[in-house]
């Protein structure tokens, strides 16, 4: 595919374009886009852009498959987004990222990324695939279910459901209420076996001291 940008243009201004078509920015040497208007973006169209760090489009619903792979994207700004195609930011930079109208996430969507705060609103539908390769995730804001389980740590969860909250905290109480349980029960063996190693050396005492 060739791209439809001339090597000279670097910066993107659309005030009323409503989609990008595919390969339209394909190996670009674009840097900054911005189109309020924009509702789609197609199919691999800023497709290794690796000079690409700002992208805004405050309308954009759809964004497909391999659109920004291999950018380094650092900010991005889609907060009406409802559908990521797959592979769609393979190894982009950003370390935030919301999208809480989201509705489709395809496999391997952030794949290979840097994403470190994550925001999906109310949307359930978290695969391990879609965040295959991430080791770390600080902060994710509304999951009704985790399941990443390729991540390796995270840090703060935050739950917009008041009832999850509740449940969460009921659960965490059972949690700790067993454990102390069972730290109760290793005292208790511990001093049983403390009691017995005693009462073993004073049988010896007592032996020797017969004899």
């Amino acid at each position: 595919p060739n791209t439809q940008v001339p090597d000279n243009v670097t910066v993107i201004i659309t005030p009323n374009v409503s989609c990008f078509p595919a390969y339209f920015c394909y190996q670009s040497r674009v840097q900054k886009v911005i189109a309020p208007k924009l509702a789609e973006v197609g199919e691999q169209c800023f497709y290794e852009c690796g000079d690409l760090v700002e992208f805004s489009a405050e309308e954009c619903r759809v964004i497909s498959f391999k659109a920004f792979w291999e950018c380094k994207l650092l900010r991005f700004d889609c907060p009406k987004l409802e559908e990521i195609g797959d592979f769609c930011f393979r190894n982009c930079k950003f370390r935030r990222f919301a999208a809480q109208k989201i509705k489709n996430i395809g496999a391997g969507a952030f794949t290979g990324s840097d994403l470190r705060q994550l925001d999906l609103g109310d949307f359930q539908n978290v695969t391990e695939e879609q965040f295959r390769g991430l080791q770390k995730i600080e902060l994710v804001c509304g999951q009704n279910e985790l399941s990443m389980k390729n991540v390796t740590k995270v840090e703060k969860l935050y739950e917009r459901n008041l009832s999850k909250i509740k449940a969460g905290f009921q659960s965490l109480a059972k949690n700790n209420a067993l454990l102390k349980r069972n730290i109760t029960l290793i005292k208790e063996t511990q001093k049983q076996t403390v009691f017995i190693l005693i009462q073993r050396l004073n049988d010896q005492s007592k032996k020797r001291f017969n004899n």
